[in-house]
């Protein structure tokens, strides 16, 4: 890989340290406080601070204590408004890809059904063909299965009602009868994630962790797709499921951040920007 520390701003990467450091203060901060927080020598910590001042990011009180700016406030709230929530998603989704390969999706729970809305995937990764928009049973995917089981109580116990067990399966693994998928909802709680184990496709195995609203219910799922000569069921729970549960732990908690921005809930914030930018990528490995 080219080294790219020649292109790296050293100074402009301490600047914005400056930044996070005075946002994230509880009170604002003296000359002193930002130059031992940033291990930042006072001469270089100064000249900073007085760049941001004069451009107009920063100001001192009377104190001589350093604040955010009106208008370093308004860039923030100008990205919260023109986020996508699928941006968000695609950002963590690119490094759990990068982390395991295979295909890594997005999807979101209407009834019966999941819809596909982003995707990342290995060129190499060919027995599943399916796009964004796509389609699919909640019960015999693994991104189906979570956010079922993170539903609102009477959404999980309606919809599993309306299951036909015997004649939605598309493999011969799926779970059959509506006790025994009642049984493994209750042990997808339990444990933070869903398990499809080829009963979607055969040769492919697929885990994913459910996206939370405030009240711990899912509003999505992400979730990654291998194929069973690359890892066995007891590696993909053992070490895949980790990463899956901390990528839709980051989502979710940045969703909720930008929700709380502007004052609404997360499912109001999904519902309102599902119909932005959806991603079906196709990586080279």
């Amino acid at each position: 890989m080219e080294n790219e520390s020649g292109y790296i701003l050293k100074s402009l990467t301490k600047g914005l340290e400056v930044l996070q450091v005075i946002s994230e203060a509880e009170t604002p901060l003296l000359l002193s406080e930002i130059s031992k927080k940033t291990s930042t020598n006072m001469v270089r910590a100064t000249r900073i601070l007085r760049t941001f001042e004069k451009s107009g990011y920063i100001y001192r009180d009377s104190s001589k204590r350093y604040n955010l700016s009106p208008k370093m406030l308004s860039l923030g709230y100008s990205f919260v408004r023109s986020v996508e929530w699928i941006d968000i998603a695609q950002y963590y989704m690119t490094a759990l890809y990068q982390s395991v390969g295979g295909i890594v999706s997005l999807t979101v729970m209407e009834e019966r059904e999941i819809v596909y809305l982003a995707r990342i995937r290995d060129r190499e990764f060919i027995s599943l063909t399916i796009q964004v928009g796509a389609r699919l049973p909640v019960h015999c995917t693994a991104m189906g299965k979570v956010m079922l089981a993170y539903a609102p109580p009477e959404t999980r116990d309606r919809i599993v009602g309306e299951i036909d067990f015997k004649m939605n399966r598309l493999t011969s693994f799926p779970i059959a009868s509506r006790e025994d998928f009642t049984k493994e909802l209750a042990r997808i709680i339990r444990q933070g994630y869903a398990l499809n184990d080829e009963e979607l496709a055969l040769g492919n195995r697929a885990i994913a962790a459910p996206i939370l609203n405030e009240r711990g219910y899912a509003v999505a799922a992400v979730g990654v797709a291998l194929q069973t000569i690359q890892y066995s069921r007891e590696e993909i729970e053992k070490k895949i499921s980790k990463q899956v549960i901390a990528c839709a732990t980051k989502i979710s908690d940045d969703l909720q951040k930008l929700a709380d921005s502007l004052n609404v809930s997360v499912d109001h914030f999904v519902k309102q920007s599902r119909g932005g930018r959806a991603l079906n990528a196709t990586k080279r490995r």
